[in-house]
């Protein structure tokens, strides 16, 4: 698996600019862009940085062969930072929308 580009393409798949994910992990700038160019290897503690800040796992990460739908990944990133009532709102959204088609 080629991280650098693994790391680029969730980033970009995020919406998340290098500055923006600099700014969340704390990784510098040259750091990340050098990770990303495979100029640098990463180690686990760097990965599970990134995934923190787009709040995905370590799993969703590496899982390339059953790569999900980036849309997917934000969809559940985000309902990650819902309370229990908004999560239960928007399971029940869901399941309205799947009732219709």
């Amino acid at each position: 698996m080629d991280v650098g580009k693994r790391v680029k393409k969730l980033r970009k798949e995020f919406n998340i600019s290098s500055n923006e994910l600099t700014k969340k992990t704390g990784i510098s700038q040259p750091v990340l862009s050098k990770l990303e160019n495979n100029q640098r290897k990463a180690d686990v503690a760097i990965i599970e940085t990134i995934c923190a800040a787009l709040n995905i796992s370590l799993k969703d990460f590496f899982d390339v062969q059953n790569e999900t739908n980036s849309t997917l990944l934000k969809l559940t990133s985000h309902a990650k930072k819902l309370n229990p009532d908004q999560l239960e709102k928007l399971a029940e959204f869901i399941e309205s929308i799947n009732n219709i088609s």
